[in-house]
């Protein structure tokens, strides 16, 4: 039952293809942290401080000019839409690698593009095989009365009571999605319960929050009724309560509708478009792939982040 719930998500992205935009990443200011204050914008995406100086997002929100060495484009070969998606990544997931060219960070609630907020650089990344998810790492760690990181479930040792949680509705979305034609300097993080759908052997979909509708005509926040996941949502956090309070990061968020269902299989019902599909981070290895087993990447790259639930 452990290994089945372990394998049980990938991210790739369906009908929201890779997203890119300017290599920044900006944490959120808040007076005192909340948990979603470590919940930060990542290149044009959405991720997450689980450490201080160490963020979690995908794979595909790591600008190719900052990759410093180009990966084996057969190494996932089981899985060519998650190949696809992420940038083909490979070599060895359990190492970090530097950037070929450091991207910016910068910290506050201000414009990303805001002279005075201080900045930080990531100067390392390092990505699994065969989904999309990445963990980068910057020169300079964010001080706690910023945001406290958020731990991340790298394995469950009652995987059914974990769904069960996830299936009351425990569930929460934090992420920077900006609706088609929103100045991207001014995303806005959105925050609020997530309705648990289902999942296959590779992927968790869940139905995020609304976006707010405003005026269509409006240069900015052009969302439409219905607009749930949206451009820079990728990277995001799928978040469990747990019962003392604590939020805890159980997936990432890749875009929407699994691929690769000749691998995976498809979630019956099918999830309509405004649901998201999610990568867990206590996945294991898939059978018949050479995909990482992400609980035990996690646990071994950031072993101060990883809780493992009883």
């Amino acid at each position: 039952m452990m290994r089945t719930l372990l394998r049980s998500l990938s991210l790739a992205v369906g009908l929201l293809g890779p997203i890119a935009a300017p290599a920044q990443i900006v944490a959120a200011a808040q007076t005192s942290p909340a948990p979603e204050a470590a919940v930060i914008r990542v290149s044009g995406c959405t991720g997450s401080l689980i450490a201080p100086d160490i963020i979690l997002t995908a794979a595909h929100c790591v600008p190719g000019f900052a990759r410093g060495r180009l990966p084996d484009s057969n190494s996932c070969p089981a899985m060519p839409a998650t190949a696809q998606i992420t940038g083909r990544p490979g070599g060895d997931p359990y190492s970090w690698r530097s950037t070929l060219a450091p991207f910016p960070v910068r910290l506050g609630g201000g414009l990303e593009k805001d002279p005075s907020e201080p900045f930080r650089k990531v100067i390392a990344y390092a990505l699994p095989r065969c989904a999309d998810m990445a963990l980068l790492r910057i020169d300079v760690p964010v001080s706690s009365d910023v945001a406290t990181p958020l731990r991340v479930v790298t394995s469950a040792r009652n995987p059914v009571a974990l769904e069960r949680a996830m299936i009351r509705g425990d569930l929460y979305h934090a992420g920077f999605g900006r609706p088609n034609g929103e100045d991207r300097w001014d995303a806005v993080r959105r925050v609020g319960r997530v309705a648990y759908w289902g999942r296959s052997q590779c992927t968790i979909v869940a139905l995020p929050p609304e976006l707010e509708f405003k005026d269509p005509t409006a240069p900015t926040n052009r969302a439409k009724p219905g607009d749930r996941i949206v451009s820079g949502d990728s990277g995001a956090p799928l978040l469990l309560r747990l019962p003392g309070g604590e939020q805890v990061i159980v997936a990432v968020i890749w875009g929407r509708n699994p691929p690769d269902g000749h691998v995976c299989g498809v979630p019956r019902p099918f999830p309509p478009v405004t649901h998201g599909a999610y990568t867990s981070t206590s996945r294991g290895a898939i059978d018949g792939t050479n995909a990482t087993d992400l609980g035990d990447w996690i646990a071994t790259m950031v072993p101060e982040a990883a809780i493992a639930l009883p």
